[in-house]
Order: C-alpha cells, then sequence, then structure tokens
C-alpha cells in the first residue's frame, strides 16, 4: 500500500495544492489512527475537483516510485542492525525525503481542530484553522454503535508508530497511459470500475464509512446562530421545550423574531457568497488556477443556492482547462482536460455567456498539435487536431472563431497527411514505373514521376527516385531507332503574289561597308526572310516564310550553308513545316524538304554536306545540302526542343531531350549512350555548345538563375561501383564514365542563346544583363572552366542578350550596343562605347572584317531595322527600314501610279510597271526624319492639291505635312495651339482638328494657321465646346457629311453637327446637338442621311440629319471591334463574337452574317453590287452586296495590313509589312 503521507510531499513537491491545504491534510491524517492508502485520498481529491484524473494517476505514479525507493532501505537496514524499538520514529526519515526530494519546509502549524471529518466531506478551505473555544465543550451522551467482536479488534498502533513494510500496491488506474519523463501523461479516461473502497480509519474512516461523528459538528445557518445565543451552561442540556409557563405568551413573539432572523442571516450569508465569488474571480483572472478552483469549490459548496454557482462552475472548469493548457507541456492530455470540463460545463445556464474564454486555450491546442504532428509526421497527431477544431467550431461561435489560425491550421494538417502518405506515394510510383519498363513503354515513366513531384517536390533528389529514373532512362536508349525512309525534296511554284509583288523598305546610306563586297547579310522581319546587300543595305529579295518568334529568341535566324561569300542560305519555312534553300543573289528557292510537322530548333550543319534538323515529336532528321532530300530520321522517345550539336572531332550527335535526358547519337543512328540530366521541361532554350572537349550544357533552374553544367567528351576513370570491385586486382577497381560531369556553375539569369566560343574562350550572357567570361584552364581537369570576367550590364531587363566576341573585344546587343574591352588581368570588362539605345535586338549579330551588322527593333515603333556600325567608333554605315505597315488604304494616283504613306512616315510612290515582276523600292518620295520619331503615324489626310497631312496619336503637339509645290521634298512640321484629340479630316479646302481643350479648328495644312475664307479674306474662327476647367475631350474622329459639314461626337454623350457660318463672322458653328444615355465607344459613320455610332451599352445609335434626332438603338450583342466604317451605300461593322453588320442608308440593318476568317484588314471594296473583304490572315472575299453571301474567295498566303483598291482591272492589296500584291478579284472561276 502507498502511503497517503508519502502522496502528500509529492503534492506538496510539486505544488499542486496549496500550502494552507497540505497542511490541513497532514493534520488530518496525523489525528487518523489508521493508515490512510494514497489511491482513496487522491480519489478524494479528483471528486472534489482538486485534481484532475490525469494528473492524480500521474502523481500515484510518482508516489508509487519514492515508495519503493523507502522500502529497500528500510530493508537493507532491518538487515544490518535490526528492528528499531516500536514507538520511536526513525532517525533517518528526513534525510530519507532529502534524498527523494520530497523534504517539506519547516514552520507547518500543527494545531487541533475538532472539525476534521466535517472539512473532509465538504472539501478543503484555505482559511485558518478555527481556534478552540476558551471552555470544555459539554461532555456528548454515547451513541449506540454496532457492537464488533473483541477478536476481530485490532490494538490501535502508536501514531508515531513506524508501520510495517507493506507490499507496494499499483496505484489505481484512473487514466489510461503511460508517464513520460514523470510529467506527462497521455491516455484516455477508462470507462471502467472505480477505485476500490480502501477504509480510511480513525476518524476518517468513521466519518466516511458509518457516518458517525467524534466530535460534536458545530452547525451553521440559524441553527448555528441560535446555539450561539443560547447561556453556555445550557448548551450541553436537553430541556423540555414545555418547561417554561410563558412558552404560549412568547411563542408569537418569537416566531417574529426568527422570521426576521432568518432574514436578516439570508441576507449576511448572501453578501459573503458574493465576496467568496468575486475572490475566486480574482485569482482565476490572475492565473492563479489552483487556487481559483479551490476557492470556486468553497463557494460552490457552501452556497449551492446562489445564483453564481453556474457561472463559478464553468469558470472553475475553465480554470481547468487554462490550468492544463499553460502548465504542461503534454497538448494530448490538455485535449482530453478540454473535452471533460466542456462536457461538464456546457449545460450550465451561464456557459453561453462565456464562450468567448474558450478561444484562446483551444486555439493553442489546436495549433500546439498541429505543429507537433507537422514535425512528428504522426497521423495520431493529427486525428488529435482535428478534435480540437470540433470543439472550436462546437462551442465558439462562428464570429467568434479565428478564422485565420484555422486555414493555418488546416493547411498544415493537409501538408502533414500528404508528408504522411509520400512514403507510401513514393513506392506505388517506383512500382509503375518499373512496370512501364517492363511493359516497353518507358516514356509514362516520367509522367509519372512529374504527377509524384507535383504533390511531393521534396522527393526531387530521393535516392530512390533518382535510381528509378536512371532505370528509365537507360530503358530509353533501347527505345531509340533508326529509320530509313527516304523523303525527296521539291521546287515550289511561284504564286501569283509573288509574281507581282513589290516590296517596301526605306534605305539611309552613309557610305559603303569596307571589304564587303559580295557579301549578303540575312534578316528575319514579321515573318519574312530578306536578303540585304552588305555593302550598301539595299534589299535583294523577300520571301514570307511565316512568324518565327517563340516568345524568346528566333524560331531560326537564316543560315548560310557554308562561310563563302554570297554563299546559299537556309531558311525555315514555319507556315509549312519546311526547311529551304534558297540563292543569296536573288533568294531563289533551290528545294524545299517538307516534314510535315513543326519544330522549334535552329537547322545544323553537319559540315558541307549535312543539315540536321530536330522536330517536336522527337525525330532527328537528316538533309543532303545538295538535293535536299532526306534519307531518313534518328526517332528519339522523347520531345526535341533544341537543336542538337556535333562534335567536329568525332562526329557524335548530341541531342537534349524536352526533359530529363541527353543522348549520344553516332551518325549511323545508334544510340550510344542516354545521360541522365535530370532537367524539367522548358529549361534548357538554348542548345549545348562543343568547347575543347567539353560539352557546355546551360539549364535555366531557377526562376532567376541558371546552371553551367560541364561534362567531359572523353571518358572518364570513376571508383567501381562496390559490388562490381570485390576480387579484383587494385589497378582495376575503376570504369570509364561517359559524359561525366566535372563542373556545375551557377550564374544570375536564364541563359537563352548559345554560349559563345572563340578559340580557347568562351562567354555567357543571360537575360538580366550578367555576361560572365570563361577560358580553359590549362592544369585543372576536374575543374576546367576558369572565370575570368563578368559584367554586369546597366540594363536589368528580361531580355534575349546576344554576344560577339573579336579577340580580346566583345559587343553586347540588349536594349543597345555596347562594346567592352575584354582586361583578363583584373577579372573585368572596360566599357568602351554605347549606340543604338531604345532598341530591342532580335537575332545573332554579325561581322564582316571591322563591320558589325545588326537586326533591331525601335521601342514604340513599327517594323525591324538593319544595319552596319563600326566596330571601332560608333558611327552608323546604313540603315534600312523593313516590315513597316501601311497607314490606311493606299490610294491610284496620276498615270496609275499607287501612293501610300508607312507608319514610319515614309511616303512611297510605286509606278504601275513595277508590278510586272518582283521589285523593291527602298527610296521613298519623302520621309519624316526617322530618327526623331517617337510613335507611330497613325492617319493620313489626301489633300485635293496633293499635300498630304500625317497626324501621332492623340496627345501630339504637332502634324507632319508634305507639300508637293515645295523644294526640297520634305515632310514639315506644323505645331498646334491645343493637343490632338482624333485624326483630323479634310473640310473646306482645309482640315477639321479637334482639340484637347474643347477648340476645333478650321487649319491650313499648308501654312499651319487657320484658314483664311476665300471671300472675304478673314479666319476662319474655330468652335469651342462648353468645358470646364481642367477637363479634357477625347473627341472621336470626324465624319464628313459634304463639303462644309461634319459630324463630331465628344467621346462622352455629345454629338455635333458643324457647318461654317458666316455670322457675326465666319466661323465654325454647331448646327444640330444630340446628347446621347450612354457613352460612345466609336467614331461616327454616315451614309444617306443617317449617323451611326455605337454605345458603351453595346447599342447600335441611330441619328437622322440634319436634326440629329435619335431613332431607337440597335443592340449589337457584342462590343464592335472594327467600324462602323462606310462603304459605298453601306456601313459595316464587325462584333467581338465574329459577326458582320451590314446597315443601309434608311437606319436599317441589311443584314449580318458569321465571318469565317478572322479580322478584317481594312475597309471593304465596292465593286458594282458586290463587296471585296480583305482579311488579315491573308484571304480576300467577294460578298454579295443584297445579302452578304460569299460568293468567292482568294488565299493570296500573305498577312494582309489594308482593305483592297482597285487598279484597272486588278487587286490591289497591301501586306502587313507593306508590300504591295496584284491579284486579280476573287470570282467563281478563281
Amino acid at each position: 500500500m502507498i502511503s497517503a503521507k508519502l502522496f502528500l510531499k509529492i503534492l506538496a513537491k510539486y505544488e499542486v495544492l496549496s500550502s494552507e491545504a497540505v497542511a490541513k491534510l497532514k493534520r488530518q491524517l496525523a489525528e487518523t489512527p489508521k493508515e490512510i492508502p494514497a489511491e482513496a485520498l487522491a480519489k478524494r481529491l479528483v471528486k472534489k475537483g482538486y485534481l484532475t484524473p490525469e494528473m492524480a494517476t500521474r502523481l500515484l505514479k510518482k508516489t508509487q516510485s519514492a515508495q519503493r525507493q523507502l522500502d529497500e532501505r528500510a530493508a537493507a537496514a532491518g538487515a544490518a542492525a535490526g528492528n528499531k524499538p516500536a514507538g520511536k520514529p526513525s532517525a533517518s526519515d528526513d534525510d530519507e525525503d532529502e534524498e527523494l526530494g520530497l523534504a517539506v519546509e519547516p514552520g507547518e502549524a500543527e494545531s487541533d481542530d475538532d472539525t476534521v471529518v466535517e472539512e473532509w466531506e465538504n472539501g478543503l478551505v484555505a482559511a485558518e484553522p478555527i481556534p478552540a473555544v476558551d471552555k470544555p465543550a459539554p461532555k456528548a451522551k454515547p451513541v449506540a454503535q454496532t457492537p464488533v467482536p473483541t477478536a476481530a479488534r485490532t490494538p490501535t498502533p502508536p501514531v508515531a508508530a513506524p508501520a510495517p513494510p507493506a507490499p507496494v500496491v499499483e496505484p489505481e488506474a484512473i487514466v489510461e497511459g503511460e508517464v513520460i519523463e514523470g510529467d506527462v501523461v497521455e491516455g484516455n479516461v477508462v470507462m471502467g470500475e472505480p477505485a476500490g473502497e480502501a477504509s480510511l480509519g480513525g476518524r476518517i474512516d468513521a466519518s466516511a464509512e458509518q457516518g458517525t461523528r467524534l466530535a460534536p459538528k458545530r452547525r451553521t445557518g440559524v441553527a448555528g446562530l441560535l446555539d450561539m445565543l443560547r447561556p453556555k451552561r445550557d448548551r450541553g442540556r436537553k430541556e423540555n421545550p414545555w418547561d417554561s409557563t410563558l412558552i404560549l405568551v412568547g411563542g408569537g413573539g418569537l416566531l417574529l423574531l426568527l422570521a426576521g432572523g432568518g432574514f436578516l442571516i439570508w441576507q449576511l450569508m448572501r453578501q459573503g457568497g458574493d465576496q467568496m465569488a468575486e475572490e475566486a474571480t480574482k485569482l482565476y483572472r490572475s492565473g492563479s488556477y489552483t487556487k481559483a478552483i479551490a476557492q470556486y469549490q468553497d463557494f460552490i459548496d457552501s452556497y449551492p443556492a446562489h445564483e453564481g454557482v453556474s457561472l463559478a462552475k464553468v469558470r472553475q472548469g475553465f480554470a481547468q482547462l487554462r490550468q492544463a493548457v499553460e502548465l504542461t507541456t503534454d497538448d494530448v492530455m490538455s485535449l482530453q482536460v478540454a473535452q471533460d470540463v466542456l462536457q461538464r460545463i456546457s449545460t450550465e445556464k451561464a456557459f453561453g455567456g462565456e464562450k468567448g474564454e474558450l478561444n484562446e486555450p483551444l486555439r493553442k491546442i489546436a495549433e500546439r498539435l498541429a505543429e507537433q504532428a507537422r514535425k512528428n509526421t504522426d497521423q495520431g497527431l493529427v486525428d488529435k487536431t482535428r478534435e480540437a477544431i470540433k470543439l472550436i467550431e462546437k462551442h465558439i461561435p462562428s464570429t467568434q472563431r479565428p478564422k485565420a489560425v484555422l486555414d493555418n491550421i488546416n493547411a498544415s494538417l493537409q501538408i502533414t497527411e500528404r508528408e504522411i502518405a509520400r512514403d507510401d506515394e513514393l513506392a506505388k510510383a517506383i512500382v509503375a514505373m518499373d512496370e512501364t519498363i517492363a511493359k516497353g513503354d518507358p516514356a509514362r515513366a516520367y509522367d509519372m514521376r512529374r504527377v509524384l513531384l507535383k504533390d511531393y517536390p521534396d522527393l526531387l533528389d530521393d535516392p530512390k527516385l533518382f535510381g528509378a529514373v536512371l532505370r528509365v532512362s537507360a530503358a530509353q536508349r533501347d527505345a531509340v531507332r533508326r529509320v530509313d525512309e527516304a523523303k525527296a525534296s521539291d521546287v515550289p511554284e511561284a504564286t501569283v503574289m509573288d509574281k507581282a509583288a513589290v516590296a517596301i523598305a526605306q534605305r539611309r546610306q552613309k557610305g559603303e561597308v569596307p571589304g564587303a563586297a559580295g557579301h549578303v547579310i540575312h534578316a528575319m522581319a514579321g515573318g519574312t526572310a530578306y536578303g540585304l546587300d552588305a555593302a550598301t543595305g539595299r534589299v535583294l529579295w523577300r520571301r514570307f516564310v511565316g512568324h518565327g518568334e517563340n516568345g524568346v529568341s528566333l524560331r531560326a535566324a537564316p543560315l548560310p550553308v557554308d562561310s563563302k561569300p554570297g554563299s546559299d542560305v537556309l531558311l525555315v519555312d514555319a507556315r509549312n513545316h519546311a526547311l529551304l534553300r534558297v540563292k543569296a543573289a536573288d533568294g531563289t528557292v533551290q528545294w524545299r524538304q517538307a516534314l510535315g510537322e513543326p519544330f522549334d530548333g535552329q537547322p545544323v550543319l553537319d559540315g558541307e554536306s549535312l543539315a540536321l534538323l530536330a522536330t517536336s515529336s522527337g525525330r532527328v532528321v537528316s538533309i543532303d545540302l545538295e538535293s535536299g532530300n532526306a534519307p531518313g530520321f534518328i526517332q528519339l522517345p522523347q520531345k526535341l526542343m533544341a537543336s542538337p550539336v556535333i562534335d567536329p572531332a568525332t562526329k557524335r550527335i548530341y541531342q537534349v531531350a524536352e526533359h530529363s535526358n541527353l543522348y549520344v547519337l553516332s551518325r549511323d543512328g545508334k544510340c550510344e549512350h542516354v545521360r541522365y540530366l535530370a532537367h524539367e521541361p522548358g529549361t534548357v532554350t538554348a542548345p549545348p555548345v562543343v568547347f575543347s572537349r567539353l560539352l557546355i550544357v546551360a539549364e535555366n533552374r531557377g526562376y532567376r538563375s541558371s546552371l553551367l553544367r560541364v561534362f567531359s567528351l572523353e571518358p572518364v576513370k570513376r571508383p567501381a561501383p562496390a559490388e562490381n570491385a570485390e576480387d579484383k586486382p587494385a589497378e582495376s577497381n575503376e570504369t570509364d564514365e561517359v559524359l561525366a560531369e566535372l563542373q556545375q556553375i551557377s550564374i544570375e539569369g536564364h541563359v537563352d542563346t548559345a554560349p559563345l566560343v572563340s578559340d580557347t574562350r568562351m562567354l555567357v550572357t543571360t537575360d538580366s544583363g550578367r555576361v560572365v567570361a570563361f577560358r580553359l584552364s590549362g592544369t585543372n581537369v576536374e575543374q576546367p572552366l576558369e572565370q575570368i570576367a563578368q559584367l554586369k550590364t546597366r540594363d536589368e531587363s528580361n531580355l534575349v542578350r546576344f554576344p560577339l566576341l573579336v579577340r580580346d573585344q566583345f559587343w553586347v546587343a540588349d536594349k543597345g550596343l555596347s562594346k567592352y574591352e575584354l582586361q583578363s588581368s583584373l577579372g573585368n570588362f572596360r566599357p568602351d562605347w554605347t549606340a543604338l539605345t531604345g532598341s530591342v535586338f532580335l537575332q545573332p549579330l554579325g561581322a564582316v572584317g571591322d563591320t558589325i551588322f545588326f537586326v533591331r527593333r525601335r521601342l514604340n515603333l513599327p517594323g525591324v531595322q538593319v544595319g552596319a556600325i563600326s566596330m571601332k567608333r560608333p558611327e552608323l554605315i546604313w540603315e534600312t527600314n523593313l516590315a513597316v505597315p501601311p497607314v490606311g488604304e493606299p490610294r491610284v494616283g496620276s498615270s496609275d501610279n499607287v501612293e501610300l504613306v508607312t507608319a514610319l512616315g515614309s511616303l512611297m510612290e510605286v509606278p504601275a510597271a513595277a508590278f510586272d515582276g518582283r521589285a523593291t523600292l527602298d527610296r521613298p518620295i519623302a520621309a519624316m526624319e526617322s530618327s526623331d520619331a517617337k510613335s507611330a503615324v497613325e492617319s493620313v489626310v489626301w489633300m485635293d492639291d496633293g499635300a498630304v497631312v500625317l497626324s501621332m496619336p492623340p496627345g501630339s503637339g504637332e502634324l507632319s505635312v508634305f507639300v508637293p509645290q515645295r523644294s526640297p521634298k520634305r515632310f514639315g512640321p506644323v505645331v498646334l495651339g491645343d493637343p490632338l484629340a482624333a485624326a483630323p479630316v479634310a473640310m473646306a479646302g482645309g482640315i477639321v482638328v479637334p482639340g484637347q481643350r474643347g477648340q476645333v479648328v478650321l487649319l491650313d495644312p499648308r501654312t499651319g494657321a487657320g484658314m483664311i475664307d476665300s471671300r472675304t479674306r478673314q479666319r476662319i474662327e474655330p468652335f469651342q465646346t462648353p468645358l470646364a476647367a481642367g477637363r479634357k475631350v477625347a473627341w472621336r474622329r470626324p465624319v464628313m457629311v459634304d463639303e462644309e459639314t461634319v459630324v463630331l461626337a465628344d467621346g462622352a454623350d455629345k454629338v455635333y453637327l458643324l457647318t461654317l457660318k458666316d455670322q457675326p463672322t465666319r466661323h465654325v458653328a454647331s448646327a444640330a446637338e444630340a446628347t446621347l444615355a450612354s457613352p460612345m465607344t466609336s467614331d461616327a459613320a454616315v451614309v444617306g442621311d443617317v449617323v451611326y455610332l455605337v454605345d458603351a451599352e453595346e447599342q447600335l445609335q441611330r441619328l437622322r440629319l440634319p436634326d440629329l434626332k435619335a431613332d431607337s438603338p440597335l443592340p449589337l450583342g457584342a462590343r464592335a471591334a472594327w467600324g462602323p466604317r462606310r462603304a459605298g451605300r453601306h456601313v459595316f461593322i464587325a462584333t467581338e463574337d465574329d459577326k458582320l453588320v451590314c446597315l443601309d442608308g434608311d437606319g436599317n440593318q441589311a443584314w449580318d452574317v458569321i465571318m469565317a476568317h478572322g479580322a478584317l484588314a481594312g475597309a471593304p471594296l465596292p465593286v458594282g453590287e458586290d463587296y471585296l473583304f480583305a482579311y488579315a490572315d491573308g484571304i480576300v472575299t467577294r460578298v454579295e452586296g443584297a445579302s452578304g453571301k460569299e460568293l468567292a474567295r482568294i488565299e493570296t498566303g500573305h498577312p494582309l495590313g489594308a482593305g483592297p483598291i482597285l487598279l484597272g482591272s486588278k487587286v490591289l492589296l497591301a501586306g502587313s509589312d507593306g508590300t504591295l500584291y496584284l491579284s486579280d478579284p476573287p470570282s467563281n472561276s478563281n
């Protein structure tokens, strides 16, 4: 049996009870002659609320351990010196307590208390013991008791006599679990039998088991008050209530006194209960939870009928919960306490108003359990955390719940559960990957790996997964096969469009490039390949091959077949998925090899006889350079996104797959090796390069970083695996590793262009502006690349950068062309000069002698500029503008010459004879200074006298005007007094110019001043719309009604009919106005007496001339994508849902049709009763004017940038790059 005295010492050591409560229990035990079991004492403390079942179990186990140590010492002492005399305490008791750490501080008062039994039954109190009465209490009469046989009696031993060693009794299993470090109890409440009823003995035993009293019990309430009022000599004497002769007279008065006294006592007791509850609450708020629990229990026991009992029970439970949360680290036990407490107090009346107190402790329990579950990846802790969350959701109102905290906890639990399942998923994935290998379909294993890593990215470097992928890569070698499937080339016939085409360019030449005679510069611009004379910049030929940009760099720039001047060039026809060989001098096609599938890589030359192409389906195709025939291809089991590279020494082909692998192929198509690189899709965008006997692969591994991986092209001796090294001589414990990785170099930014190699140096550029120079080490075999210099360019934009390295000088093209000198000894680059700023360079730099050739696009301007600049000084030798779109439709001038204006401000005149064959015009009649251009030309006005007015986007402060009668022939600026708000139109011999400050001026473009009236010789005054201070007017483009009248909308809700009036002076005035219910989103169009506009509600507004009276609007059903535009007797509108709407001059819808060919390129052309429509994708259709039915169409094969016009009986079409095509109009015959 475990001693209750020892149990009390454990309670005192861990300060579970207050010192006053421990002292009172010690006095009770001292007055009890029979030994009390610790289990009985613990059970009573649990029942009274001083201990939780979990705490009791933990403390009993601590006591059991201490009891064993005492028994062992006592047995050893008895064997050595015999038993000590009974009645004397052991001299070593205190020493043993000190050794066990159970000694209690001295000074605890020991006094007799005649209320021990009563207080034992009613619960412990923390007050001082009641002092003894001065006079002895009267003797009580003996109480009849059940006789006990004499033989069964056992003499009560002296209190101080030591009990004989008793067998150790295991503590009662109040809580099922285990003790961890003497402090933490884990488990659940056992729903079994209660603890055995151990006899307490002595006075306690008599009180607990027989219900008798050994000492008079002090009464409370009214009875106690009457006892105090009685004379002391009569308190013990029993009297007959009828002995007094005054009982009849005083009975009534006595009853009255008793009623008044009872009320007074009730009031006094109520005040005492409030005070006790308030003291308990103060203890609770201050964090003294143990004392608060005891104080609440005293209040509940002393005032069971008090109205605050329900609140006291709730807060007592909260104190127990906070004590478990804040004073222990066992969160599982804290959760159990929370569940027990809430089950007990949730039905209390006061619980609803106190739920807010639960927020913090329950949140802490859930957070800490989630953290432990994440740390230990324990499913049991995950389940416990979810139980804690359920408590929060059950007992805390939704408005008070910590939603963000709960979301974080749930997210953490999901991660934990994924991590728990990770190992199982890894094992399943590896089994599935091995099964794909066995089935001969190893490519599917990569998809399985990708799915696994999507859920578990931390498995990226897992050795088991890595080993499985190595097995897959090895199996991929067997999947590589040579396919001898010969395919002959052809020579495509020139289309009608190619036979009658005039390319438009603009060339500015300051001199000729020395030593460049016979050389041809090739460039890609707007999906068209160009050949230019390297000496002068003159365009030699052009061929549309489709758009080649892929968002990172050009898919494939033109590639000369050798280094000789004027050699033929290979072009990638992205439109037809073909490879062409054309002559450098005139662009004539020598042969075409149609591969029938897309390919992203650049063609690679294998000597002077073969070209290699990698297709997206995994083919490495060989093409004979002389004939264009393809004898066959090597089929790889993966997609290919980068070009191959050929080792000139061994003729081996090295091909990086879309992901994971690098293939080593022989010339006869055999796969010699598969190297697992572990790269992800899209991370290798530049082809590898061979640098001496090294293979360099640039992998864009990080978000803003890349890795240069250096592999040896020669076998490298490596230690043999351990299982292969047994029973072999020491010198043979090595094996040859193919493509051994020697070095990894991290670089800031992504590498999107192949590193540039020159002799023993290599230059690498990244999209973040980092330039790094390396050289081959002559001594370090394990780290063969040495960094000799690096540079951080001034511009850090995400751009593809093209380097050029010539000896110790190099140039970098990004947003400008910069020259640097490599200073190897200092480890840096010395800047020399920068030119051509404000540009984006589009393809690698070229060089002939001391001249650099570039291809760039100027920021915010259309077209492409190809030019030549000196290496030594930033002096431009020549520059040619290519692929500049036209502004509006061309017009046919005198002698059937065609006139057009490009978006860079070049006025071109094309003679009709130029369409007899393919021609190029690069000399404009007049041109704006391209170096001064800040934006593209937006509109052109052709005046009757031959003047041409060019306007820029809204906000521009000037116009550019060409007057043919002036010399020299050039565009001159016209400064505006009010910034331009919309494109001008012709009116009364001048132009109407809307300004942002609300003024509409009739301007003479020849003088730049206001128009002069021919009759009065006075200046025509402008129109001014009412305008609030600081407001700008976003005028829409004016539309001419007749020679002196225009319709103009203010971009909001006002529409004006402006005309010329004479009074009081000649001026522009409003003849009519209309206010719309919704703002306008389009320009106006006028046909007949109807003005059409589109508003923000996707409705077509119809205003009647001349008073602008509004008809009911027509719903379009979608926003207008193009128009309204007038053509002939109709107005046309294209909507964003691909519908073409035709409107007549009476305000009615004539028809609507679905546009099957994409977006319109420009305005329709009326031809008799029909219309011709040109589409941006290169299709021209003939449509019946009455119904919208398509009658015929032609496919030009070229993107178009303007509507069709008639040139005699032919149709003139303008390409999006400014090229003009002459064709027969669509008809049933063509």
